[in-house]
This record gives C-alpha cells, sequence and structure tokens, in this order.
C-alpha cells in the first residue's frame, strides 16, 4: 500500500482548485491512499511556523502508524521517502527500532550544505537524487555507495497528456486565446517582483504586434499589480491569465505556437529537475529555454529547443522569433523534445525508486 502524507495548509486566496481534491487537481488516475493533517498555518505564516508545524506532523504520524501497523504484523517492511532534512534524526531513531523492516529514502535536491545534511546523506539507505547529475556528484562528495545513489528527475505522464491532445486551434477556442496571432506561453510561478516577469516585460516590447506572450500562473494579489502595469505602459502584446487548475495548464501548452521556459537564479535550483520543462516536451510544442545550468541535462540548443541568455531580452526576442518564421526548425526540435521525455515520465521514475526498495529487500532476507 502505498500513501501520501501532506499538510492541510489554508489557503486564503480563491483559487480554483480551492475546493477540489488532489485527484482532481493533478488528474490523478491511480487510486492511492492520502492522509492530509490538520494545521493553523496558511499560505501567509511565517516560515518558522510552517516548518515547525511540518516537522512535528510528518514525524510523528509516521511513528505512529509504522509503530501500530508493526504491533500487528511482525514481518511486515515499511519505506518512508522523504526530502526534509529536520525529519531525518526522528526517522533514524525509528530505523534502529525497526531495523530491515524500515528502509529509508531521502530525496536529495542539492549538493549538502552543513555536516548535518552531509550525515543525513550517509544515514539513509537509499538517495534519490533529483538529477542524473547531482546523483554523479553526491556519490565523491559524501563518500556514498553507487548503487544506492540514483538520479530520479521529475517526470511526466505521457499517457494522460496524450489522452487530452486536442489540435491547437481547437485548444485556443477552449481556453479564449485569440486565433489570429502568434503566441508564446509561459507556465509556472509568477511573482510581480521576479527576476522573470521582469525579463519578460522587457521582451514583449521588442516583439511585434501580433506576437503574444501569455503568462499562466500567480495568485490575484500578483497578478493584478502587473495588469495595471501593461495598461500605464500600453503593452498590448502581453498577457497575465492567473492562477490556472494543473489540468487546464495542458491547454493553454497546447494552443502555444512557442513555450517559454526560464527559471530564477541561485544554488538552490542549479540542480533542479524542472517538472514544467517535461510538460513542454510532452506538449510537441517548440520550447525557448534560457540557459539555465539545471537544464543543460535535458536540453541542447537547436536540437530539442533554442536556448538563450539569461536575462538578455533582444536574445530572448530573437529566439522567439526565429522559431515562429522557421517552420523546419519549429518542427524538428518539437518532435526531438517529445521523442526525449520518453525517457522522463512518472513511471520511469518510479520504477527507478522501487529497483532501490527491491534491491534493498533483497539484501534483508
Amino acid at each position: 500500500m502505498t500513501e501520501l502524507v501532506s499538510l492541510g495548509l489554508k489557503l486564503l486566496y480563491e483559487e480554483p482548485t480551492k475546493y477540489h481534491s488532489l485527484q482532481e487537481v493533478y488528474g490523478i488516475r491511480t487510486p492511492f491512499e492520502i492522509t492530509v493533517l490538520p494545521t493553523l498555518t496558511n499560505q501567509n505564516s511565517v516560515q518558522v511556523s510552517t516548518s515547525l508545524h511540518r516537522l512535528v506532523w510528518y514525524t510523528v504520524y509516521p511513528y505512529w502508524k509504522i509503530l501500530i501497523h508493526s504491533l500487528r504484523d511482525r514481518f511486515q517492511r515499511y519505506v518512508i521517502y522523504f526530502r526534509n532534512y529536520s525529519c531525518a534524526p526522528a526517522f533514524l531513531t525509528l530505523k534502529k527500532l525497526m531495523r530491515h523492516r524500515l528502509m529509508l529514502i531521502f530525496e536529495a535536491r542539492n549538493l549538502p550544505l552543513t555536516p548535518f545534511q552531509s550525515y543525513v546523506l550517509a544515514s539513509v539507505d537509499a538517495i534519490a537524487a533529483h538529477t542524473k547529475t547531482l546523483a554523479y556528484d553526491l556519490i565523491p562528495q559524501c563518500n556514498l555507495q553507487e548503487k544506492w545513489v540514483r538520479g530520479v528527475h521529475m517526470g511526466v505522464d505521457l499517457d494522460y497528456i496524450n489522452s487530452i491532445r486536442i489540435p491547437q486551434q481547437v485548444a485556443r477556442v477552449r481556453v479564449g486565446l485569440p486565433l489570429d496571432r502568434k503566441i508564446v506561453v509561459y507556465t509556472g510561478k509568477v511573482f510581480r517582483t521576479s527576476r522573470i516577469v521582469l525579463s519578460v516585460f522587457q521582451t514583449a516590447k521588442l516583439l511585434p504586434p501580433d506576437v503574444m506572450i501569455v503568462m499562466i500562473g500567480g495568485r490575484s494579489d500578483q497578478i493584478e499589480p502587473l495588469r495595471e502595469r501593461i495598461k500605464q505602459e500600453s503593452l498590448h502584446n502581453i498577457r497575465f491569465e492567473g492562477f490556472v487548475p494543473p489540468t487546464e495548464v495542458k491547454f493553454y501548452q497546447f494552443a502555444a505556437d512557442v513555450l517559454l521556459m526560464d527559471s530564477e537564479d541561485g544554488p538552490e535550483v542549479t540542480y533542479a529537475s524542472p517538472g514544467k520543462l517535461f510538460e513542454y516536451m510532452a506538449a510537441r510544442v517548440p520550447i525557448v529555454a534560457a540557459n539555465h545550468p539545471c537544464f543543460r541535462e535535458f536540453l541542447s540548443n537547436r536540437c530539442n529547443a533554442v536556448q538563450f541568455t539569461p536575462d538578455n531580452a533582444p536574445e530572448t526576442a530573437q529566439a522567439i522569433l526565429e522559431v515562429l518564421s522557421d517552420a523546419e526548425l519549429a518542427k524538428r526540435i518539437a518532435e526531438r523534445a517529445y521523442l526525449d521525455v520518453q525517457n522522463y515520465t512518472w513511471s520511469k521514475r518510479a520504477d527507478t525508486i522501487l529497483e532501490l526498495v527491491m534491491r534493498f529487500m533483497n539484501t534483508q532476507e
């Protein structure tokens, strides 16, 4: 049995997903148990408060659940898959009690920043690194056994995407985008002061009037000031849609002529596994992407995307216009991206993690 444990963070804004289940929001078709733990925190709670609630619940609940079940069946085995370093002391203590009956898998998203983090990585049974590049770098730095470290990138449900795929013009009608303009779509987090948003404003000014940039994502408190700025600057080729349910985001991607990919800066994203990139690749729409380190494991310039230097609006606009004006290039990179994304599915990710689990269980016989 698989159980997903989550924190019931209270949503303060009227997002379309507020009153829907996790399965409805993400289009989950395979049933599994979902436990949402209560909390007093909300979207505006200070980080310390949210982290404290998360730490308490994410350690107490597994303790209670596993110990209760182990009393009923002393041969049952368990796997805890987690990515919060602060939970590690409690789980490692539980591991001492359960021994070979409990496997700990830690999802690493970056190189360790402290001796404590290095200790955790060296103490768990296996590590699921966010990318193969991170897995490769972790092994020597933390003196890990290669057989217990795997790169398990994010993924995409190709079967689901192919089952809902519709033609571009049909998708535009569905989501209310114009039929007579070239459309560049960006989907992701949108904050009014983010580097990505500022770059998009500059890029939009360099594009002709018939090319529109559509930004998907962002809460109403973030989006309204951006819409006001559009009016003040008389920009008619940029549009902020705000938050869209994940199941609807795919139709915006199908509606696009170009998909724009960018990432915020910082060491925490060096080894990031960008889930939306795999959605872009699965959409079979040409990708124009910033040349960030976190994309280099998956993208190759003019092979499965056209890349540009981050924060370079003229180069970004040039890349977009090149794809829009060269149908052969657009088709080639879109088809290659779709071929490449066959390697980045949720099922392949699950298979990699299950391979670690089965190897561990076999060594405990």
